[in-house]
């Protein structure tokens, strides 16, 4: 638990700092894969349950880890909230990236999926979350030349899709 709030505070300062556009992370070779795993084995032992990490094989490729590594610890969170069961998914599909989170909660209307980007929107209600996951999630891949896109899940609730260029 002292390893998660350490990583905790480390990644709300570096996402602080993106924000106000200081000390921006530098991209490095980062294996995906690796990093899908690392979150996937803190959101077990937050409570959630992950049912697979599908992936043909390790995408190693330059990007800004630690906000990555918040943009999928602010997804794998919303899941576990919402239903706690979800599944993780990495290929590449051409020159894009593809990562997609799958999990079995309630999903979001497609009438309400371009308002849940803006800042302070929740779908949680008054006891839910801050209503920031998603529009951090965005700016973040957006930052990466990337972009999110929200669906239905085969699981039953919502799917985040992140497409990042290679």
């Amino acid at each position: 638990m002292v390893a998660d709030i350490a990583e905790m505070e480390r990644l709300i300062g570096s996402y602080l700092s993106f924000a106000r556009g200081e000390g921006e992370e530098d991209p490095v070779p980062t294996d995906l894969l690796a990093l899908i795993k690392d979150v996937a084995a803190a959101t077990i032992r937050a409570g959630g349950e992950v049912l697979a990490i599908h992936a043909e094989h390790s995408l190693i490729v330059p990007i800004r880890p630690d906000a990555m590594r918040r943009v999928l610890i602010n997804l794998a969170e919303n899941a576990r909230r919402h239903g706690g069961r979800m599944s993780f998914s990495l290929r590449e599909v051409g020159r894009t990236i593809e990562i997609t989170l799958d999990d079995d909660g309630p999903g979001i209307a497609e009438s309400r999926r371009k308002d849940v980007f803006r800042a302070f929107s929740s779908t949680s209600g008054p006891d839910g979350g801050s209503g920031l996951g998603l529009t951090i999630a965005r700016d973040i891949v957006a930052a990466h030349g990337g972009s999110v896109v929200l669906r239905n899940s085969p699981l039953g609730g919502l799917r985040v899709l992140l497409k990042l260029p290679r």
